[in-house]
């Protein structure tokens, strides 16, 4: 996480290192937290769009707020990424997190050159929106994107 705010009370707002996403932890103290402690919080850590994706998000996945575990409160618009395989935790890991070591027959190898995802971004400019309201230009998305995820032996290539 990229930045963490505070309230003196038992409020924690992290921030992802994107700028795409926002989680919020209520510790479970003896002292109440009102709306307008989150909201004052909110505010100093500039968040500023995202909250129906995240509202959105957190219901597709059955999240409800529990105390001590953060949640997601504001959720950018990232481009969409297009895997050209399939990651490996969603063939191996059945609802109990066990490995089925019979689905190794259905992974296609990787070989040199073989392009791994292609990231596609709806304008031709902009990749998407933070939760400050930022528009993300395609390149500069692109960039920290690179940044964040190329592994081991693996090169990024512009699409010409």
């Amino acid at each position: 996480m990229k930045k963490k705010f505070f309230n003196y009370k038992s409020l924690i707002l992290e921030i992802s290192d994107d700028g795409f996403e926002a989680f919020l932890t209520i510790k479970d103290t003896n002292s109440p937290v009102s709306e307008d402690d989150i909201i004052s919080l909110i505010k100093s850590a500039g968040i500023k769009f995202g909250w129906e994706n995240a509202q959105k998000l957190n219901a597709e996945k059955k999240i409800e707020k529990q105390f001590n575990k953060p949640f997601l409160i504001a959720a950018g618009n990232k481009p969409q990424i297009n895997y050209k395989f399939t990651p490996v935790p969603e063939i191996f890991l059945n609802s109990e997190n066990l490995t089925d070591f019979a689905l190794l027959k259905d992974i296609k190898p990787v070989k040199k050159n073989f392009p791994l995802a292609k990231l596609e971004f709806s304008g031709t400019k902009t990749a998407g929106t933070d939760i400050f309201g930022n528009k993300v230009s395609a390149e500069t998305f692109t960039e920290e994107f690179v940044k964040a995820h190329l592994g081991k032996n693996t090169k990024f290539l512009k699409e010409k």
